[in-house]
């Protein structure tokens, strides 16, 4: 069975995309402790302390957009 976007790998560094899970920005990890992060938003340039278990990993299509995308619509998962 192929896993589906929405059981994204959860480890996390530096230079990571991801998307919090409950807003539509994606943003950038700068750094994280483990537990924590310091994530820069792409929308409007700023920075916040997040911490890691509100994150996932962004997909190359949320990349090329710019912003976070349903996960739903990317998971496909085979019989």
């Amino acid at each position: 069975k192929e896993v589906g976007m929405t059981e994204c790998n959860r480890e996390f560094k530096g230079g990571d995309w991801v998307v919090l899970e409950s807003e539509n920005s994606l943003a950038q990890i700068l750094k994280t402790n483990g537990k924590w992060s310091i994530i820069k938003w792409l929308d409007d340039n700023t920075e916040s302390n997040v911490r890691l278990d509100f994150l996932r990993h962004a997909t190359d299509e949320e990349i090329a957009a710019g912003h976070r995308i349903d996960c739903k619509k990317f998971d496909k998962r085979v019989k």
